[in-house]
């Protein structure tokens, strides 16, 4: 048996980038994972933006099923809503597909293709403090590296003489990439 750097498992390879560097590429089966360690607390009426926290870098030409399951709460029903995407490198085109299924709800469009294509208007409870859950199943080909991730917010404007909807994600959030090919 040939002896394995620190750190690397056996199903492991080494490549040189573009750039010279030496990084380790999982091979087929290797998961990636990331979850969201605090709540976070948006404002309505702004463009989604990416959450840094459900992101994941990844190497070009590799094959991903990925799953994002998101626990979320607005402060004022029906005029708070959850608008997510998921997005991978940018820079190329990148094969990606995804939909979601909501707990208790129905949702179109509900699945989506190309990177960034945003499924709006997710409601959420009449109680605030009541969460609901979505989970995000997809397929992805990275043509170069970079990151996959979550983009999410509350686009809709806020009504006039309403207080200022906030749109919360909450801890334990999670994104897990699993390479397939």
């Amino acid at each position: 048996m040939a002896n394995i750097p620190a750190g690397l498992q056996s199903d492991d390879r080494l490549v040189i980038d573009g750039g010279g560097q030496i990084r380790r590429v999982p091979s087929v089966g290797a998961v990636y994972f990331a979850r969201k360690a605090a709540t976070e607390v948006r404002n309505g009426g702004v463009v989604p933006a990416v959450d840094p926290d459900l992101t994941i870098a990844v190497a070009a030409g590799q094959t991903f099923e990925f799953e994002i399951y998101v626990q979320y709460s607005g402060s004022n029903s029906p005029e708070s809503s959850l608008d997510l995407a998921v997005d991978g490198p940018v820079g190329a085109p990148t094969d990606i597909s995804y939909g979601i299924v909501t707990a208790g709800q129905a949702l179109a469009p509900s699945n989506v293709d190309g990177s960034g294509s945003l499924i709006s208007n997710i409601g959420v409870d009449i109680t605030p403090t009541q969460r609901i859950t979505v989970l995000v199943k997809g397929f992805i080909t990275t043509n170069i590296a970079g990151n996959v991730t979550l983009v999410w917010g509350d686009d809709t404007d806020d009504l006039p003489g309403l207080p200022i909807e906030t749109l919360t994600v909450h801890a334990n959030s999670y994104i897990k990439l699993t390479r397939v090919q």
